[in-house]
């Protein structure tokens, strides 16, 4: 079967939905790279009126303190999917031609109706949002026209430097590593929306201007956000620049080592987020040419990816260990700590009991009768020979300045 079959059957679905629109329910699905304003952007069409998922991932305040406003469930399923075809969300090949028909992966069908199902169960209009649905759209386009949901498609346009930046914070990646991504990502997601219901907008304009913005998803994808003016202040408070870790301000082409693909691409981006219509035949070529180098560089950056992932978790392991021999010498040192602290208890309480018999009456005569001991036959004795005293009365005497001569 020709691979462009699939993508003319979802094309044609859809067109089939859009007529029938008014009895539908809606989805606006965002796309973008991982790190490239797309949990912002969902939180804001949330706040303005499209339902979020029932299973949200939990904000990590190292990397997205704000929240992901995504579906815990559905970057579950999408990670399985991708392992299934032998990928994973940082493979930077693009999936083989006809994937979506593949035997291994029509159990997901049925998974993905479920997912959608039990996190949207009463939704009219909602928000989906996870940056690997860019690399699945066959399936999930499949997926929400069987169920009778109307797709819209929002692209998150942002600079490529700031996300690759953003993921070498939080994941490691090399710039390069990051820039081929986030290429990947819009390439596959373009061509696969290509003759659907989008707009793209920048995360820039989000942050400088919501409004706009959201006015502008609303024109031209003809969906009605009804509550667009009941949480401006909240909008505004959570759209704060902070947001926003990493900021490149001067021209991509002005950067060394950047491939004039990603530059290409990115003004492409940004045209189409300024409102022009750039001829998608520019992306064709890059897109051809993208997966003619991955003959070449695939199969290699997977081995060095899958190398550096091995290091890493060896590294974890390492890491776990020495933390768990610290722990455990940490409480061998405390124990010890403890025991010292007894001990010294002990010796000021021995001290003190030893204090309190010195000053008792027995003592004292115990004393009185050794000196009178000592003074008896004092002829009889060496001179050469000194006298043995008792070290308990030695040191008494000693206290008392006196001298012990024969």
């Amino acid at each position: 079967m020709p691979p462009y079959l699939p993508i003319l059957g979802n094309v044609y679905c859809v067109f089939i939905l859009f007529m029938k629109k008014d009895h539908l329910k809606q989805a606006i699905v965002i796309l973008g790279m991982h790190r490239s304003g797309t949990s912002a952007l969902t939180r804001v069409l949330n706040l303005c009126g499209a339902d979020l998922p029932k299973t949200l991932m939990q904000p990590k305040s190292e990397n997205n303190e704000a929240g992901f406003w995504e579906s815990s469930k559905v970057m579950q399923i999408n990670n399985e999917l991708l392992n299934c075809l032998g990928s994973s969300w940082k493979d930077s090949s693009i999936l083989p031609a006809g994937w979506s028909d593949f035997e291994v992966v029509k159990p997901y069908q049925e998974g993905l109706k479920l997912v959608i199902e039990n996190e949207f169960p009463d939704s009219k209009l909602f928000v989906l949002k996870d940056p690997r649905i860019c690399r699945l759209l066959p399936i999930w386009l499949g997926t929400m026209t069987s169920l009778g949901i109307m797709p819209y498609f929002v692209f998150s346009v942002r600079h490529p430097l700031e996300v690759a930046a953003s993921l070498g914070r939080r994941d490691g990646l090399l710039k390069e590593h990051a820039l081929l991504l986030w290429l990947q990502h819009f390439l596959v997601a373009e061509k696969a929306t290509r003759h659907l219901k989008r707009t793209f907008v920048s995360y820039d304009d989000l942050i400088k201007d919501w409004r706009g913005v959201v006015q502008k998803i609303s024109a031209q994808l003809s969906v009605d956000l009804p509550n667009v003016d009941l949480n401006p202040s909240h909008i505004d408070e959570f759209l704060r620049p902070s947001l926003k870790h990493h900021i490149m301000v001067d021209d991509l082409g002005s950067h060394p080592n950047i491939s004039t693909w990603v530059v290409d691409v990115f003004n492409w981006s940004l045209d189409a987020s300024n409102g022009l219509s750039p001829d998608p035949k520019a992306l064709d070529a890059i897109y051809a040419a993208y997966i003619e180098s991955e003959k070449f560089f695939s199969v290699l950056l997977k081995n060095l990816t899958e190398e550096k992932s091995n290091l890493s978790a060896e590294f974890r392991r390492y890491k776990m260990s020495s933390q768990s021999q610290l722990q455990s010498t940490q409480t061998q040192l405390i124990s010890m700590q403890t025991q010292l602290q007894e001990t010294k208890a002990e010796l000021k309480k021995s001290r003190h009991t030893i204090a309190h018999m010195k000053s008792s009456k027995f003592w004292q005569l115990r004393r009185a009768f050794i000196r009178m001991t000592l003074r008896e036959d004092p002829f009889e004795r060496s001179s050469s020979s000194p006298v043995n005293l008792p070290n308990d009365f030695a040191d008494d005497s000693a206290d008392d300045g006196i001298k012990n001569k024969v």
